[in-house]
């Protein structure tokens, strides 16, 4: 089901049922319980809750479902909800990638996505710098976090793998994964200055990120907020800003 979602030039509200009930049951009922939360103005727990059902389904339908939540905002104008959206179809993407990359596909399979969903995402704050490479290099730290983890015993099959990954990212071992295998977005005010509130949220989200992601690279164990390469990168960061 994923091919003829990315393949679709526009889903409209109108054409997005024809491809929701091609889905499994488990998946149809995740996107029919979070259109139900939009319509009648429920607090949408999309990140929360549906979301990570979808995630943690970690198919390529399940992936396939995601696209089609991020179309029906796009077609919304949702700025907000396509980042969620956004945010969760990479998530799943470290989950899969691992299909993609026995077979030699990983940046292709990258670059239709970015097409698909990340260029055409606007993103708050900042601009988005995920890459093939970095993509490549993030399902490479989830399978290596994978094979840290001790308290879950040996497993012994790929629905328990993805159980562990869809742990790990979302934060249930440590932060490290959470803000590690996000999708790194660095300050840039295109609209003139930033508010004060903007280059704090700015500044926060890419040291989050910097912190969770240098310490996958180095395999070393953060201690969130407060260890000394949080302290070191906040720094760094504080004088680069100065420039920007």
């Amino acid at each position: 089901m994923l091919w003829p979602v990315l393949l679709a030039g526009e889903i409209s509200l109108r054409k997005a049922p024809r491809y929701i009930d091609q889905l499994e049951p488990d998946l149809r009922r995740a996107i029919a319980n979070w259109r139900r939360a939009e319509v009648t103005g429920t607090r949408n727990l999309l990140w929360y809750s549906q979301g990570r059902t979808l995630v943690g389904a970690g198919s390529l339908d399940a992936l396939a479902a995601l696209i089609l939540i991020w179309e029906i905002y796009r077609h919304q104008a949702r700025d907000d909800g396509m980042r969620t959206a956004a945010e969760l179809i990479y998530r799943c993407m470290l989950i899969v990638g691992d299909t993609f990359k026995t077979r030699g596909l990983l940046a292709e399979f990258f670059g239709v996505l970015n097409a698909k969903v990340f260029s055409r995402t606007t993103w708050e704050n900042g601009r988005c710098i995920l890459d093939a490479e970095m993509f490549a290099q993030g399902v490479d730290r989830l399978n290596h976090a994978v094979t840290t983890v001790r308290d879950e015993g040996k497993l012994q099959s790929q629905k328990a793998i993805d159980r562990v990954k869809k742990s790990l990212i979302y934060g249930r071992k440590g932060y490290d994964c959470l803000f590690g295998l996000g999708i790194p977005i660095v300050p840039d005010w295109r609209v003139g200055p930033p508010t004060r509130g903007q280059q704090q949220d700015g500044m926060l989200k890419l040291l989050q990120w910097l912190w969770g992601w240098t310490h996958l690279t180095n395999k070393t164990v953060g201690t969130f907020p407060f260890d000394d390469l949080w302290q070191g990168l906040e720094a760094d960061i504080e004088t680069e800003s100065d420039l920007w």
